[in-house]
């Protein structure tokens, strides 16, 4: 059954700047689409810090929540001196971070993180966040990352997106395609594979012909492409084949981009896959994107 998505993008704020980047990066994509944005706050008691304290656990929990709103009211304020059209909205939730958007995100367009984050966010999105994202959320998350070369968020550039023909590459594709749509950016739709058969071949130094392996990962890209263009005819796709380790071909891709292209200003995956991104499972693999990634990242949910 499909899931009817409300015009809202949510976004984790937690006090930090590369929260309040993503608050930013969230309304311009909100903007494109005249969608409003809704800013979260989650925060939990610190555990054994009441007991022996002067301060009650009920004056503890205001305090929190007073910090919580300050954060809010902070990134607000400056979401709207730039984005003063977009319609803005804020919630703080005495419940862990996770839990406060899964509260407000389950039929939103999708959810938006920064890369790092401090207190109510620990250990960032390569901690809690990262892991139990495409878990625990029902809707697509958005880790946003600064290019290091620039220090800035890339604005414009193609969308780049993991494909290996499964069920879950296929949600990452529709998201992907939508995204370039309303972008008015080319789509990279990238493949790449590594069968096991081939990985001991290549460690025992016996040669192997990638040709007949290249025409079958094409077929099995084309037809995994089939119908996209019919559906979204504003959206150029250019088709990128290469043997290898998949998490390095698409940090390669988002670093340098393909056929003359501008670097991509998203890239996109599916919460699992199989085949050559069989690892993408928000595991090492798909923490190493978010961890090294010059651009936004996205993983679509399972279901």
């Amino acid at each position: 059954m499909s899931v009817v998505r409300i015009n809202t993008i949510v976004v984790g704020i937690d006090g930090s700047a590369e929260s309040v980047s993503a608050a930013l990066w969230a309304a311009g994509e909100a903007r494109r689409r005249d969608a409003a944005v809704r800013l979260v706050h989650g925060f939990t008691m610190p555990v054994g810090a009441v007991p022996g304290s002067e301060i009650s656990a009920g004056d503890l929990r205001n305090a929190l929540h007073k910090e919580g709103q300050a954060q809010l009211a902070l990134a607000a304020h400056k979401v709207g001196a730039q984005y003063p059209d977009v319609p803005l909205t804020t919630a703080c939730f005495g419940d862990h971070p996770v839990l406060a958007l899964q509260h407000t995100c389950e039929h939103a367009l999708f959810a938006v993180v920064g890369a790092h984050g401090q207190r109510s966010f620990p250990d960032t999105l390569l901690g809690s966040i990262a892991r139990q994202a495409a878990g625990h959320l029902p809707c697509p998350v958005v880790v946003v990352r600064r290019d290091p070369r620039t220090d800035a968020v890339r604005m414009r550039g193609p969308v780049l997106v993991g494909l290996d023909g499964s069920a879950h590459s296929d949600r990452a594709l529709a998201f992907a395609m939508e995204e370039a749509s309303w972008r008015g950016e080319p789509l990279i739709a990238a493949h790449s594979w590594l069968d096991f058969s081939e990985w001991y071949a290549l460690s025992v130094g016996v040669p192997i012909s990638e040709q007949p392996l290249e025409g079958r990962e094409a077929r099995l890209l084309s037809e995994q492409l089939a119908g996209w263009s019919e559906k979204y005819p504003d959206v150029t796709v250019h088709e990128t084949l290469r043997a290898g380790d998949p998490t390095p071909t698409l940090l390669d891709i988002a670093e340098h981009s393909v056929d003359g292209l501008r670097p991509p200003s998203l890239l996109v995956v599916g919460c699992r896959g199989r085949g050559g991104f069989r690892g993408l499972v928000l595991g090492s693999n798909s923490q190493h994107l978010i961890a090294h990634a010059p651009c936004p990242v996205a993983v679509t949910p399972a279901h």
